[in-house]
């Protein structure tokens, strides 16, 4: 497992139970700990990060498919949990919204923005069906929808600044970017522009300080490096042979490490024979410091989804 064309990287697996579909690694400065989810067991990972060492501390079961969850201010998590938003307190504690999505639906990917919003989100688990959402949920307690016409919501980002919205669509094999605003209304978030097409089915993303973008590769067991530009720098690739990369983040108290997620292939259409590393968290030393992940601000959770 090295970098392509570059010095070695070596990844070390986290010793933690091999999942299903580890995801959406994230680090919190408040509490000092690196999360990561298994979106098909349901499980949260709460892991302590000491000198690029990862060592996993406990393992919550929170009994639907939890497509992420991101720390919150004041401890806990805001989740996306099946077809509900929730938040988890530091104990365990679920409280859940009504069911805001159609059965054959679930929430995915989030993150937090600037402005400590839950951005997250959609898919279909029979498939991409083109009618997914990306949305945000406001200090208010409303969803906003950001974008409409989904195959498969995953990872987003943000760029150093704040003012770049990074999204990357997997049955689309693309990652757009448009200009992110500050307000409620999907016009102050900029037209979409088109930022890189994969090679390959894009999944997690993550931004460093150079302002550069990080691509998990599911399909190709790689993890590839744009400029902010949109150029790939395929000197700097992160090989993942054995494996379905499915996520990537900087953590620790330097954001100098760099924790790995992999997994099994599940979507009926895309399923491909498992993989020796599929399942697992990987940690290395990251050749760049990454950006400080912003805390959810509590707000209420909403009541239904704006009309499609």
């Amino acid at each position: 497992m090295h970098r392509d064309e570059s010095p070695e990287l070596t990844l070390t697996r986290v010793a933690s139970p091999r999942g299903i579909l580890p995801e959406g690694p994230v680090w919190s400065a408040e509490s000092r700990r690196l999360t990561w989810v298994d979106i098909e067991l349901g499980r949260l990972h709460v892991a302590a990060v000491d000198r690029g060492s990862v060592r996993l501390l406990s393992v919550l079961e929170l009994g639907d498919q939890l497509g992420c969850a991101l720390p919150a201010e004041g401890g806990g998590w805001v989740c996306g949990l099946g077809r509900r938003l929730a938040t988890v307190s530091p104990l365990g504690a679920v409280t859940e919204s009504e069911p805001l999505l159609d059965e054959s639906e679930r929430f995915n990917d989030g993150h937090i923005d600037p402005q400590g919003r839950l951005v997250i989100g959609t898919l279909n688990s029979d498939g991409p069906d083109g009618r997914q959402l990306l949305l945000r949920l406001e200090h208010d307690g409303t969803l906003t929808t950001l974008q409409r016409g989904i195959g498969i919501s995953n990872g987003i980002a943000w760029s150093p600044d704040g003012s770049t919205l990074f999204h990357a669509d997997t049955a689309a094999r693309t990652i757009v970017a448009r200009d992110y605003g500050d307000t409620a209304t999907d016009s102050a978030t900029g037209a979409r522009r088109p930022f890189v097409t994969v090679d390959g089915m894009p999944d997690g993303i993550a931004i460093d300080a150079e302002g550069c973008l990080w691509v998990t590769v599911f399909d190709q067991g790689r993890v590839d490096r744009y400029s902010p530009q949109g150029e790939p720098l395929v000197d700097q690739s992160i090989l993942v042979p054995d494996s379905h990369v499915s996520s990537i983040a900087f953590v620790g108290d330097r954001l100098d490490t760099l924790l790995i997620t992999t997994g099994m292939p599940i979507m009926r259409q895309w399923l491909r024979r498992r993989r020796a590393d599929d399942g697992y968290a990987f940690s290395a030393a990251a050749p760049v410091r990454g950006l400080p992940t912003r805390a959810w601000i509590p707000a209420p959770l909403p009541r239904d989804l704006p009309l499609r």
